[in-house]
């Protein structure tokens, strides 16, 4: 009976397999019909949101979102350009690949800032300020937050003010600004409230900043609220996280059986964590791998359409020179033509001349002849 489930697992995997293959060539079957320039930019981009979605594909993701963006810069569709370029930069950043990510999200902001493509500039300057958070530059991170958080209000969004906010607080707290900290994460948890919407995240840095403050009662609510809805979306990431939180606060208070009860809880999830941050290092891995291959396989197109384009000058600027040898030999050819008959003119006006000159001497001599004889 235990095999049961397996199979039914099993036949669900390949039958979901089949259905997106079967989906995404349906739309590479689209590219080949007589569409608009604007329903192949679309097309492009959904087999990249296709393959995206897949978290397993992002070296096919990598490839279609490029021939997307070569498309749109052949077809002078700039919005669609910044999308794609958007979409190559996310792809970097899925595979942890910051600094290519950097590159492709500060092309698409400078080009959009030169369009006026407003719509887009807060997630593109809210996920450069991402990275600078991972990389520890709190300084630009703080900077491209402040920015994303006037976008947001200007564009009257409270579900990015609120991100806004819970970022500019972490931000301070990894400066140790622990009391502006708790005051931009305040904000933001309240303004989520406002769209009712809330992420466990959020209160999982409130918790840390009030444990940093010495506020333990405030931190500790803080974290099992966390808590609560880490268990309840299933997030085992941020389960380990509060557990060891509130083991931490509970210590500090000096509450030693529940400080080991969440311990303990934080030691049952560590495990299956580790297991899976080794997975995706090493799917990350193998990932960085394809997209590379991929980057080499483009610059190779790239290459022989640049060499074929050169050859293709090369035959044109050789032909263009025939051309312009052949005209010019017809030219020369026409020149010593014209000279020829002008010498053989001249000549012949000599000859004649010189023909009439003894002419007229032989007349001459006859006449005296004919008088002498006279």
């Amino acid at each position: 009976m235990r095999k049961l489930p397996l199979i039914l697992i099993l036949i669900c995997s390949i039958t979901f397999s089949q259905n997106y293959n079967l989906k995404i060539d349906s739309l590479k079957s689209e590219l080949d019909k007589n569409n608009s320039t604007q329903e192949n930019s679309k097309i492009y981009s959904q087999i990249v949101n296709e393959f995206e979605n897949s978290k397993i594909n992002y070296d096919s993701a990598f490839y279609y979102a490029n021939k997307g963006y070569e498309f749109t810069v052949e077809e002078n569709l700039p919005k669609d350009q910044v999308n794609f370029l958007f979409k190559i930069a996310t792809i970097y950043y899925s595979v942890k690949n910051y600094k290519k990510s950097l590159d492709y999200y500060y092309q698409a902001l400078e080009l959009a800032e030169k369009i006026n493509y407003d719509i887009i500039i807060p997630s593109i300057t809210n996920n450069i300020g991402d990275i600078y958070l991972i990389q520890k530059d709190y300084k630009n991170a703080e900077i491209l937050f402040n920015k994303c958080l006037l976008y947001s209000k200007q564009l009257n969004n409270p579900r990015l003010e609120a991100l806004e906010y819970i970022n500019i607080g972490e931000v301070f707290y990894n400066t140790n600004k622990l009391e502006e900290s708790i005051k931009f994460i305040n904000k933001g948890i309240e303004k989520y409230k406002t769209v009712e919407d809330s992420f466990t995240s959020n209160y999982y840095i409130k918790a840390q900043t009030l444990l940093a403050l010495n506020e333990y009662e405030k931190a500790k609510k803080s974290s099992l609220k966390g808590l609560e809805m880490s268990e309840k979306n299933n997030s085992p990431d941020f389960i380990y996280k509060h557990s060891i939180l509130l083991s931490n606060i509970y210590s500090k208070t000096n509450q030693y059986k529940k400080a080991f009860y969440y311990s303990n809880q934080a030691l049952n999830y560590k495990d299956s964590i580790d297991k899976k941050s080794e997975y995706d290092k090493l799917e990350k891995l193998i990932l960085n791998f394809k997209v590379k291959e991929q980057e080499a396989s483009l610059n190779s197109i790239n290459q022989k359409n640049t060499f074929f384009k050169i050859i293709f000058s090369l035959v044109i600027i050789g032909v263009v020179l025939i051309i312009i040898l052949i005209f010019r030999q017809l030219k020369i050819t026409r020149m010593t033509k014209t000279i020829h008959d002008i010498q053989y003119s001249l000549i012949k006006h000599e000859l004649d001349k010189k023909k009439n000159q003894e002419k007229s001497i032989i007349d001459a001599i006859k006449e005296g002849d004919k008088k002498l004889k006279e």
